[in-house]
């Protein structure tokens, strides 16, 4: 069985299908990416640069499409507004 799954980022929309199998560890990057903790640290972003609305609506997005959790959005969310 597979799952649909939609990646919208700035002005681009990916479509591709994942086994349910493979839904967890994928779910698990895919929030490691959008919170910034898979970047190595000489390429991670200065709090500076950070566009906050942006990763809001992503992370809103993700919430809404069932990729995160209740709690993981809210723990989330805080990060990034602290």
């Amino acid at each position: 069985m597979y799952t649909k799954v939609t990646a919208y980022t700035s002005g681009n929309t990916i479509d591709f299908r994942l086994a349910h199998k493979d839904a967890a560890e994928f779910k698990d990057a895919l929030t490691r990416l959008v919170l910034d903790r898979h970047a190595p640290v000489s390429e991670a972003p200065s709090d500076a640069g950070i566009d906050v609305p942006t990763r809001l609506r992503a992370l809103a997005q993700l919430h809404t499409e069932g990729i995160l959790s209740d709690e993981e959005f809210a723990a989330a969310k805080a990060k990034l507004l602290a």
